[in-house]
Parts: C-alpha cells; structure tokens; sequence
C-alpha cells in the first residue's frame, strides 16, 4: 500500500488526477481486465495489486488523509504547468501534499491559497479593493 501511495506521489500533484487513476484502476479490476491500466502513475501496477477493490478502497482512504493546499487561479494552469507547482509545494511545505486546482476569472490576477487554516488571498481583486477602500478613507478625513 505504501509502495503504491508513493508512487502515485511520484507522478500526480492533484488530488484530483490520483483519483481519477484510482477509478480508472476500479473499472478495470470490476470489467475482469486482464490487461493493465493505462494509468501513467502505475507502471508495474499488475505486480502490486490483486483483482480485488478492496486495496483500491484503502487507497482511495490513504489519500483522502493527504494534505491539501487549495489553489485559485484567475486562469486555467496549463497542464504541463502543473507539475512545477506540485513539485514546489512538496519541496516548500509538505512533501506529500495534494494540490486542489481552482479557477475563478473574478480574482483577475494573481492567487488565493488555503493550505490548513491559512487563506492568503494574493489577488489583484483584493488589491484594487484595498486601494479604493483607502481612497474613499481618505477622501472621508
């Protein structure tokens, strides 16, 4: 199990990207697939794992507990991009942390993160909300 949770590591920095290998993985096992996955993140899957879901199911557990740091974005993050950013994280604040990748055109530029109970809000609509509201502070005095 952890020879798998590693590995999947080692190739996927969303939350969201491991689970979708881990149904792809499922259906398989459930469709009595002989031939293995083609989930990038599993090359020596058919050595590791059993026709049984049931080591999916602790999988898909495993990764739940996993840290997560939600990131919101003006843009779509191209996906080659991705990477690069899983890799820092895991380098700058925990080595096993899954990234939550969200978009939201209303922020304009910049970012807001949450990562275990800190919201930094980065984004150039925070900052053009702050600089009207100092305007209109000191037009007021």
């Amino acid at each position: 199990m952890k020879k798998l949770l590693a590995q999947l590591l080692q190739n996927n920095y969303t939350k969201k990207d491991i689970l979708d290998q881990l149904r792809l993985i499922t259906t398989d096992i459930k469709a009595d697939s002989h031939r293995p996955p083609e989930g990038k993140a599993f090359p020596d899957l058919p050595h590791l794992i059993t026709s049984d879901t049931t080591a999916i199911g602790s999988l898909v557990a495993a990764v739940e507990k996993l840290p997560l740091a939600t990131i919101t974005l003006a843009i779509s993050l191209p996906k080659e991009e991705i990477p690069q950013l899983g890799q820092w994280f895991r380098r700058e604040v925990d080595p096993q942390v899954l990234l939550e990748i969200k978009k939201d055109p209303q922020i304009i530029g910049g970012c807001q993160i949450i990562w275990q109970g800190f919201e930094g809000d980065f984004s150039l609509r925070r900052k053009f909300k702050k600089q009207k509201s100092e305007e209109i502070s000191s037009q007021s005095a």
